[in-house]
């Protein structure tokens, strides 16, 4: 028989099997970290067979032995489930910062729901464009994006992990009526490059109703609007307004009194890399943090941050 160890992180390899093979089992259990293990009192480890003997001085040896095979075994095996999820360097204060210390919103919730489900996840940061990329190859998950029909096409989605509140943004002073995209005719419309707006923005982009310039950052857009280089431009609002604050532009632009659109950010994986289950996994954990409130403390503590860079004193509530 093979020797199996019970736990959500740990499983042995054939290189465990083949050194360790097992007689006689008891029904001795024994607690280590977070898994409960069965131990044999008659094991024959390298062709050496341990005698029955006492019970107590059988258990003893069996578990000795045990956690030493698990300390040898578990780095050639990979105790943890592991994955990479790229997000955009650029898009304070959901998710920015350099490959290697990536932070914001996203990057911790999207650790702490892989963590709650037993995966070990990597968040690196990256522009856009080459995230959307490394996406679409498969050799990664993206996080922070939205939903569209086209990316339907390949990608498979996450239960939504935030929503977000995108509004148009306008020079002082230059500001139209403004109640859908449809208003936008003729207009010269500033966009992150890279990046879908929605169903029903990206249909009447496609029929040409507005041209649009794109730029790599939310700050980038601001600057082009201040010169009169865009006549609008759409974004999150809480990002955009973390950005007029530290910026000092509350003087410079306005924005639209009606919404947008709001449009829901998800993680996904390429459906060419079959790891459908690794988001069912996600979604049982996030669910699991909705239930005990886990993920309305996470946003509210991550919202009340982000109030209080762009000097607001209201009280932060979860989405």
């Amino acid at each position: 028989e093979l020797l199996h160890v019970v736990g959500p992180r740990y499983r042995f390899s054939q290189q465990c099997h083949n050194i360790l093979s097992v007689k006689t089992v008891t029904s001795y259990r024994v607690t280590y970290g977070t898994f409960v293990a069965v131990v044999w009192p008659s094991l024959t480890l390298r062709g050496v067979s341990l005698p029955p003997g006492r019970a107590t001085m059988q258990q003893q040896i069996g578990t000795a032995i045990l956690l030493l095979i698990i300390s040898l075994c578990s780095v050639a095996t990979g105790q943890d489930e592991r994955i990479t999820v790229v997000v955009d360097q650029a898009y304070p204060p959901y998710m920015y910062g350099p490959a290697d210390s990536t932070q914001g919103l996203y990057p911790e919730m999207i650790r702490a729901i892989f963590d709650r489900a037993g995966v070990k996840a990597e968040i690196v940061g990256l522009p856009w464009e080459r995230a959307l990329a490394r996406g679409r190859e498969g050799t990664a998950a993206i996080g922070g994006i939205y939903r569209n029909e086209e990316r339907l096409q390949t990608l498979d989605y996450s239960d939504p992990i935030f929503e977000e509140t995108l509004v148009l943004y306008v020079k002082k002073g230059s500001a139209f009526s403004f109640s859908g995209f449809g208003d936008l005719q003729g207009k010269v419309v500033g966009l992150n490059r890279g990046w879908s707006y929605g169903e029903d923005f990206d249909s009447i982009r496609k029929k040409g109703v507005f041209r649009t310039e794109e730029a790599n950052d939310n700050l980038a857009n601001f600057r082009k609007l201040i010169r009169g280089r865009i006549d609008c431009f759409i974004a999150d609002e809480l990002s955009a307004s973390q950005i007029i604050h530290q910026q000092h532009l509350v003087d410079l632009v306005e924005r639209a009194a009606q919404p947008a659109a709001t449009n829901k950010a998800y993680v996904v994986l390429a459906k060419k890399t079959n790891k459908k289950a690794v988001l069912e996994k996600f979604n049982r954990a996030l669910g699991a943090m909705r239930k005990d409130g886990t993920y309305e403390r996470l946003i509210g503590e991550f919202l009340g941050k982000a109030r209080e860079a762009e000097g607001e004193t209201q009280p932060s509530q979860g989405s």
